[in-house]
């Protein structure tokens, strides 16, 4: 179990030290924040119990190769041994056994359509430096939760309603997790399919709710 966060509309790391600290039950073996105003200001964060690679090269927020696309990720990809084969008989290279990399290597290679090769659970977030975007998932069943709210900062995913909470960022009236709020009370009220729970491009457009095509 890790935990994730990010917030796209601000580049505030002692916001993401706030909300890290307050996830960090969900990843007590590390822990980390990145922001950057290149562009459209982003905060991400993670908190990180170590399983399939027990070194610090699985650390997150992590970055690509090319440093193009930084990933915050919690869950377990089954298969990514096998994805990663694939990728690397397409010339990808990797620095750690962690499928955090798989993942991120997938979706640099595939786009969305990664999701349709997972097998697995999961949530994450995923910045691309380029095209000023953020694409995020969670596994079909939704094993592993994922919240969103729009808040006056941007745009705000956590893997908990208290993250956000933490954070400041909303109220808990106003948050939505995954694909399962109908409720009137909250800002969401419509099904958002699992595979992609968001997708934010800057400036100024937002879609929700729209699979990864």
């Amino acid at each position: 179990m890790c935990g994730l966060f990010a917030l796209i509309g601000a580049a505030d790391a002692a916001l993401g030290r706030r909300v890290a600290d307050c996830l960090q039950h969900r990843g007590p073996d590390d822990s980390g924040v990145w922001a950057s105003d290149r562009g459209t200001p982003v905060t991400l964060a993670s908190t990180r119990l170590s399983i399939i690679d027990l070194s610090p090269a699985g650390h997150m927020p992590m970055h690509s190769a090319d440093g193009r696309m930084v990933i915050v990720y919690n869950g377990e990809i089954y298969n990514f041994r096998e994805l990663r084969a694939e990728l690397e008989g397409r010339g990808e290279t990797f620095q750690s056994q962690s499928d955090t990399e798989v993942l991120l290597a997938a979706y640099r290679c595939w786009g969305t359509h990664c999701v349709q090769r997972l097998r697995g659970m999961f949530a994450f977030a995923i910045w691309d430096m380029d095209k000023q975007q953020l694409f995020a998932a969670r596994d079909r069943l939704g094993i592993k939760p994922l919240y969103w709210t729009e808040s006056v900062r941007g745009l705000a995913i956590a893997s908990e309603l208290k993250g956000l909470l933490a954070g400041g960022l909303a109220r808990a009236s106003s948050i939505c997790r995954h694909c399962t709020t109908t409720s009137p009370s909250t800002a969401c009220r419509r099904r958002i399919p699992c595979w992609q729970v968001c997708r934010h491009c800057c400036p100024g457009i937002r879609s929700h709710g729209k699979p990864a095509a």
